[in-house]
């Protein structure tokens, strides 16, 4: 293990270790800490399920997402293993709601079915 480090990212989540992945991809020396041993179950990140959607009623937003769904592709090429399983999903609310109109809205410019 180098002595040096490029960069140092300091927690070992599911966002730091991502975070550490991609540097290290790219070409970094990283070093990643956290405080616990890998496996623990006080982080967020803990547990049988997680979301990831594209349900935001900005376009970065979903532009933002959209890059999260291939680097999960990525992480899964490189790992051979099935990480995220894609369910659809379902957003309701009041029908005055302005939110909902809104992504609605971006879903239509991002070509979303909805």
């Amino acid at each position: 293990m180098p002595r040096t480090f490029d960069i140092t990212v300091v927690g070992a989540g599911v966002m730091g270790s991502a975070t550490a992945w991609r540097l290290a991809k790219a070409g970094h020396r990283v070093q990643l800490l956290d405080q616990h041993a890998p496996g623990h179950g006080l982080g967020s990140s803990h547990g049988d399920s997680r979301i990831i959607r594209l349900a935001y009623d900005t376009p970065d937003y979903v532009a933002l997402a959209r890059a999260a769904f291939d680097l999960w592709r990525d992480l899964e090429a490189a790992s051979g293993k099935t990480l995220m399983v894609q369910t659809g999903g379902l957003d309701f609310g009041r029908p005055d709601a302005e939110v909902l109109a809104e992504i609605e809205a971006t879903y239509r410019a991002g070509r979303i079915p909805v």
